[in-house]
């Protein structure tokens, strides 16, 4: 009986050991973070996601809005600033495929410019093996002082496709020489 156990045991250990290899493979490592912006000022940061909430699924012409208000100091100086869209479960029908998007600033009637797109996927085949990621925009100076706006994204893609958003950031690194 004992060996039998045994037996069980290893099988068990060997089991576990094979479903938890497939699991840490999929990390390649291959795509590494980089800086985007450094620089030594006395100053500070702002880091919001405004209002917002998780979308669920945006189909094509669908819209999704974030409001923002925060305050900069006085005598701030805007020296970096982005939106982050985060989005998730872009597909069209089972196919995973890249959100096709757009992001308009209410108060100022600003199209915004995408800086970058980082993407990601599970890096295996798999039914529901969609792409997740991040959108990098370009935006307007803050003024010093009150910021409220509105953003506005819109799925403008032509096919139907569809994606989630999980919400918009909004980073602005300024110069305060009273900070």
């Amino acid at each position: 009986m004992s060996s039998r156990r045994t037996v069980a045991a290893g099988l068990i250990i060997v089991l576990g050991l094979l479903l938890a290899v497939p699991a840490a493979a999929t990390y390649a490592g291959d795509k590494p973070l980089s800086t985007v912006f450094h620089d030594e000022f006395r100053g500070g940061y702002v880091y919001t996601v405004g209002n917002s909430t998780y979308s669920g699924a945006l189909n094509p012409g669908d819209r999704y809005a974030v409001s923002f208000d925060l305050d900069l100091p006085e005598d701030a100086t805007i020296r970096y600033q982005r939106l982050y869209v985060y989005w998730a479960w872009s597909k069209l029908d089972q196919k995973a495929i890249y959100p096709a998007l757009s992001l308009i600033r209410t108060d100022a009637s600003e199209h915004f410019t995408e800086a970058a797109r980082y993407a990601d996927s599970k890096g295996f085949v798999s039914k529901n093996d969609f792409f997740s990621g991040m959108d990098v925009f370009t935006t307007m100076d803050l003024a010093r002082g009150k910021n409220s706006f509105t953003v506005i994204l819109e799925n403008n893609a032509t096919d139907n496709r569809t994606f989630v958003v999980q919400g918009i950031g909004l980073l602005a690194v300024y110069e305060s020489p009273g900070s």
